[in-house]
């Protein structure tokens, strides 16, 4: 699996770019292996369409994004592209992911006992 999310630096250790559209780097875990790939935003100071075409680039690079706040096309484009969207995340790029991760592992335990669906 890998996870997308916004950044203020381009590594794992960075702090987490509140602002989708506006981000500096948009950080790629493989949370396999812990290795990254980070992509920066060129059209952060865009006026127009700044999210849409970050998450155009991102569509097809995970299946996660990660990150406080979103624009609704920008949503729109991620979901219909099945990528999940967790939004209101704060920390480091690494806490986010290991937050996510714990999350998801804790309520498929829950699913796998029949106590949660």
């Amino acid at each position: 699996m890998r996870i997308m999310v916004t950044s203020e630096e381009s590594d794992i250790e960075s702090p987490i770019d509140p602002r989708f559209a506006r981000c500096k780097y948009v950080v790629i875990v493989d949370v396999e292996s812990w290795e990254y790939e980070v992509v920066e935003n060129f059209d952060r100071g865009s006026i127009f369409y700044a999210g849409s075409r970050l998450a155009e680039r991102l569509k097809k690079r995970g299946e996660v994004v990660l990150t406080f706040n979103m624009g609704p096309s920008a949503l729109k484009i991620l979901r219909e592209a099945g990528v999940e969207v967790v939004l209101g995340v704060r920390g480091t790029v690494k806490e986010a992911i290991e937050n996510y991760i714990s999350q998801k592992l804790g309520k498929r335990s829950l699913e796998e006992k029949g106590i949660v669906k």
